[in-house]
């Protein structure tokens, strides 16, 4: 079968790829990391698109003016792994090696569960601006009987990671609930479903089911529609629920939340 196509006198051929040539220049190797599938950049339609035009990539602090907007905006990205986020920032404020961060993490995500390694979400606040790394020498420089040079490994590799003030600055803003706060001032329409469902899982953890029956048929939340998923993912987002043991708990800042409401 012919893979030309005829129209009125025109010919074309349907496997020809007028932008095959500049294929490279549209893909960038480095611009991809293939252990990080959190790890994603905006890649140009054309090459050197206008830098006006192109959206700011949300992992990266060097596309920001403060690093401490390139956090806001991972945790806005990925607002269940906002908890863990926090409590790595928290962990790391006087530095922190790799192996107890990773313990500590899978304990922390034992209940909510992620298919994000630890190192994954540490990579991740380092791109935002909120850790760096120190890797200490594992090797020094040996010589054979002979005079040969090489690299002997003296110990296994524990890198150090801490945390920037910049991540310290945001952790203490969301402790201190400014999320919560500006949550409540973006949508105070609906101030006393929030205030009900803080009450009812500050009763106990409950189920997603639970909640339903406490906001669904609200007239409030009739027109326009709001189901009890939207209260429960922005009381996460600002750290005032978590997801714990398969239900909807109330936290620390959601206990205080609720004390002033």
């Amino acid at each position: 079968m012919s893979n030309m196509t005829r129209v009125e006198g025109f010919e074309f051929d349907n496997e020809f790829d007028p932008l095959e040539e500049e294929q490279e220049a549209f893909l960038d190797p480095e611009m991809i990391d293939d252990d990080n599938p959190d790890d994603i950049e905006e890649m140009p339609v054309i090459p050197n698109m206008p830098e006006g035009v192109v959206r700011k990539g949300v992992f990266d602090a060097n596309n920001y003016d403060d690093a401490r907007d390139a956090l806001r905006a991972l945790f806005e990205k990925n607002p269940g792994r906002k908890p863990t986020f926090l409590s790595i920032i928290e962990m790391c404020e006087n530095g922190k090696p790799a192996s107890e961060i990773s313990r500590e993490v899978d304990e922390l995500q034992e209940h909510n569960y992620s298919v994000y390694a630890p190192m994954t979400l540490c990579r991740a606040l380092e791109r935002a601006g909120a850790l760096v790394v120190d890797i200490p020498e594992s090797a020094e420089e040996a010589e054979t009987n002979d005079g040969v040079e090489y690299l002997e490994i003296t110990e296994e590799v524990d890198p150090i990671w801490t945390a920037t003030q910049e991540g310290l600055d945001v952790l203490k803003e969301e402790r201190e609930g400014k999320g919560v706060k500006e949550l409540f001032e973006a949508d105070g329409t609906y101030l006393a479903i929030y205030k009900r469902v803080l009450e009812f899982c500050d009763e106990e953890p409950r189920t997603k089911k639970e909640i339903d029956l406490i906001v669904d048929h609200d007239p409030l939340v009739q027109s326009p529609r709001r189901y009890s998923n939207h209260f429960i993912e922005l009381l996460e987002a600002a750290h005032a629920l978590e997801w714990k043991n398969n239900k909807w708990t109330i936290t620390e800042l959601g206990k205080k939340t609720l004390a002033t409401m």
